[in-house]
């Protein structure tokens, strides 16, 4: 794992990716050349909320994300979501967006965080279909399941839990033929020791698994009912919960367009007790081997 820490030379409230001097002296570039493009307003808005905002940068021939926080809540929640992505730079993991560095502004309370660039979100990829009233192809959709399952297993190998895992989290870059799946946003994850069960409820309650919203212990069993969320979503277009707690109206995949082995995934995965529930090798195994 790489190390987090502090470049008093700098700044001490300022945090830095530490690694090799070469390499740390072009991180901290990077940080002051992004610092200084949002000061300037040299980007584009991307995505924003009640969070703060994601910003799309220019630098040196190179397209960034870049999360900036206001208000975080302290500086180690900042440090936690850098310390986690730093972790998966080491394999150089190719559906986990790749990290680069962070900056933390203690007294005006700001918090960057610059990753890769790795193209639109799945929300906006299953919008396009839905708008075109258009069926996403089977053989599309098992491309995203087996990337996003590969980078689900990265995680869950180094157990931890995304716990977040949602549309607007998966980033998918299409170019030359080619489709490339990654998933981002490390805010909410969290490293299991000892097979530890946690009991706080910070997922989004579209993709929550039963097992939160009833206040009980979970463990990576949660991302794998995320993951029956997001597939349910390719396949229908629609999300399950407005599905099933809006309109109670449960829809099965159309047999007719789709293999019915993957009706048997989603169910498998949505499962009601975690127990139930497929991990990510079964996953594998029974479905995408």
């Amino acid at each position: 794992m790489k190390n987090i820490g502090i470049d008093n030379k700098n700044n001490i409230n300022n945090f830095r990716i530490h690694n090799s001097q070469e390499q740390n002296e072009n991180n901290n570039n990077l940080i002051d050349a992004i610092k200084e493009r949002i000061n300037q307003k040299k980007y584009e808005i991307i995505g924003k909320g009640g969070f703060g905002e994601v910003y799309k940068i220019e630098y040196n021939k190179k397209t960034y994300a870049v999360k900036k926080l206001f208000n975080p809540v302290d500086k180690e929640t900042c440090e936690k979501e850098a310390n986690n992505l730093s972790i998966f730079n080491k394999e150089n993991n190719k559906h986990i967006v790749e990290y680069y560095g962070y900056d933390y502004d203690e007294k005006n309370q700001v918090f960057i965080i610059i990753m890769e660039y790795a193209g639109k979100n799945l929300r906006n990829f299953i919008k396009s279909y839905r708008s075109n009233e258009e069926y996403i192809e089977e053989k599309i959709i098992i491309n995203i399941i087996k990337q996003l399952c590969r980078g689900i297993e990265a995680i869950h190998n180094y157990h931890m839990i995304h716990r977040d895992l949602k549309p607007e989290n998966i980033f998918i870059n299409e170019s030359h033929n080619s489709l490339n799946v990654k998933i981002g946003d490390f805010g909410t994850s969290k490293i299991i020791k000892n097979n530890i069960t946690f009991s706080q409820n910070i997922t989004t309650p579209e993709y929550e698994a039963p097992e939160i919203s009833v206040g009980n212990g979970y463990n990576n069993k949660v991302d794998m009912y995320s993951l029956g969320c997001i597939i349910y979503e390719l396949f229908i277009l629609h999300q399950y919960y407005a599905d099933k707690y809006i309109h109670k109206d449960i829809q099965e995949i159309d047999t007719t367009i789709y293999d019915k082995k993957w009706q048997k995934l989603i169910d498998s995965l949505l499962a009601e007790d975690p127990n139930d529930r497929l991990d990510i090798g079964e996953v594998f195994t029974k479905y995408l081997d």
